[in-house]
């Protein structure tokens, strides 16, 4: 099995190989980019993600009336650069910074009149077809979920080899590796318990 790669890592392979894809249709291209940088733009099709209270708007303005007027000039900067469809997405808990927070949608999606919203969610499909999933999806599931970690236990990491248990908190698992001390996320590292 292929390691998982992080965003920031697909996006410098996608940047290396951008120049190799061949490009015969100017019109089929998704364009990722910031709110700040749209400005003045307009897409047939939109999609904000994020928006939770915390994220879309950060955190860093609910104390400030000035930051909140700022989060909500670039939330309509983002909905108003949609000609055809907008999508707001927002999940109902995410991993940030090594915790898992559960935030409620963003008051700036809450402002927009019922009228003009179409909500769907993937929650029914994914019940519906629970019991439909393959039995090799449902090992390789089993085998992501982390062993039940104590410090000084041994370990093997797919990428960083073996390595030593040196902290453990609820989501974070130090491991000294021959490489260096690697902290890793204990839901998304796929350890290894070794003798």
């Amino acid at each position: 099995m292929l390691p998982r790669l992080s965003l920031q890592s697909f996006l410098e392979d996608l940047a290396l190989i951008e120049d190799k894809i061949n490009d015969s249709s100017k019109n089929a291209k998704v364009k990722l980019m910031t709110i700040h940088s749209a400005k003045g733009l307009e897409f047939d099709y939109v999609f904000v993600v994020g928006m939770e209270e915390g994220i879309f708007p950060h955190s860093n303005s609910f104390l400030e009336p000035e930051g909140m007027e700022e989060e909500r000039r670039l939330a309509y900067v983002a909905i108003t650069r949609a000609r055809r469809k907008l999508y707001l997405t927002h999940t109902s808990s995410r991993l940030f910074f090594g915790s898992r927070n559960s935030n409620p949608l963003s008051r700036f999606a809450a402002d927009i009149p019922e009228h003009l919203v179409n909500y769907s969610s993937w929650e029914g499909s994914l019940r519906e077809n629970s019991g439909k999933l393959s039995r090799s999806f449902r090992e390789e599931f089993a085998e992501a979920q982390y062993p039940e970690l104590n410090v000084g236990d041994y370990v093997e990491h797919e990428i960083f080899g073996k390595g030593v248990v040196k902290d453990i908190d609820e989501s974070i698992v130090i491991i000294s590796f021959s490489g260096g001390t690697k902290e890793l996320s204990r839901e998304y590292a796929k350890l290894k318990k070794v003798g």
